[in-house]
């Protein structure tokens, strides 16, 4: 199956069997950068814990109800708008705080968190050193006032 030359840019989220003639949907989850769901009637644990290792949001077994499918990617699609796809592959997800890359996810601690979160809300404009600094700086003032 000739899935890698699949223009992810094009698409919102994947909807997969792991079912299918010509390949292995496990494949397909484990190489698209979107969000993705699986839908099969392969419906073991092993084969749910996979997928979602793999990088699966969501898992339906069928049969399904369509109303099902429908609220889970609508749920995926809001969850996404807070999950950045970098250019090499890699994920920001702001909801979790992470960043996954090369099959390896960090965790990032309440400063980092602050930092790239301010980053992203001002791109594309470039910020100084300083306008960082004076950024958590009045973010900390704001916490001691509270006290």
């Amino acid at each position: 199956m000739d899935y890698k030359n699949i223009k992810v840019q094009d698409f919102a989220a994947a909807v997969v069997d792991l079912n299918l003639p010509d390949g292995s949907g496990f494949d397909i989850v484990k190489s698209l950068t979107i969000p993705k769901i699986i839908m099969t009637a392969l419906n073991t644990p092993e084969n749910r814990l996979k997928g979602i290792e793999l990088g699966a949001h969501d898992f339906i077994p069928k049969p399904f109800l369509f109303k099902e499918l429908q609220m889970k990617l609508e749920r995926l699609l809001s969850q996404r708008s807070r999950q950045i796809q970098l250019g090499s592959g890699g994920v920001i997800d702001l909801v979790s705080r992470t960043i996954d890359h090369n099959g390896s996810t960090v965790f990032l601690n309440d400063r980092e968190y602050r930092i790239l979160n301010f980053l992203i809300e001002r791109a594309p404009n470039v910020m100084s050193r300083d306008d960082i600094l004076d950024y958590l700086k009045g973010d900390e003032t704001a916490s001691h006032r509270s006290i």
